[in-house]
């Protein structure tokens, strides 16, 4: 009996034997153990050079967009054109290049450049990181610089559709702008609908002026 007890303490039980074969295994892997964990460690280093790159250029951007604020604000035409433009293909893909470009097309505008403003808008509207204001901004560009080009079959639409969606601003705008359009194409019946439409939604809205109010008051006295 003493034999099968210094028998049974001499063989190794499960756990020591499962320790050998990691202590075995790590040997036999340490080269692969440490490229793996210099891998992580090269990762995290990307990773953290990438989030400091990522932050300075937010900053430059910043700057860069604040200086060409600075400049619209004190007149400087051509100088703040120059500059918006630049912060907007520098910084396309940021937050300060799309209100840059957002900016250089309402100059464009003001100085009635409207093909160089329509595409700086459609530019905006493309962009992978513009939010939905961004979106509506963009189109609102778009179908003003259409109306002044005097295209307003094509800004009707546009106008239309971002009141069927829901304007995150005001709406009460878009039906002037539409009216607008239909009285320039000889649509005065659909004009004074789309007035009347405005009159019922937002009674008391400050774009129903005295003029408007005058004639569908006319309008229904005549009727």
């Amino acid at each position: 009996m003493a034999r099968t007890f210094r028998k049974e303490i001499r063989q190794p039980d499960a756990l020591q034997t499962h320790g050998r074969k990691v202590v075995l295994w790590f040997v036999e892997n340490q080269k692969i153990l440490y490229v793996g964990l210099g891998v992580v460690v090269l990762v995290a280093a990307i990773f953290v050079s990438y989030r400091m790159w990522d932050e300075r250029a937010r900053e430059k951007a910043s700057l860069a967009y604040g200086l060409a604020k600075i400049a619209s604000l004190d007149n400087q035409g051509g100088a703040a054109e120059a500059a918006f433009q630049k912060v907007a293909d520098d910084y396309p893909r940021s937050r300060p290049g799309l209100l840059a470009r957002l900016q250089l097309a309402a100059l464009l505008r003001e100085r009635k450049q409207y093909q160089g403003a329509r595409a700086q808008y459609e530019l905006v509207a493309r962009s992978s990181i513009s939010s939905e204001t961004d979106q509506e901004l963009a189109k609102r560009g778009v179908a003003s610089v259409l109306t002044l080009e005097g295209a307003c079959a094509e800004a009707i639409p546009m106008w239309e559709s971002i009141l069927e969606k829901g304007s995150l601003f005001t709406s009460e705008d878009l039906y002037i702008s539409i009216a607008d359009c239909q009285e320039k194409l000889g649509r005065p019946a659909d004009a004074r609908k789309t007035y009347e439409e405005l009159s019922k939604k937002h009674p008391e809205s400050p774009f129903l002026t005295e003029e408007i109010r005058a004639k569908l008051g006319g309008e229904k006295n005549t009727k």
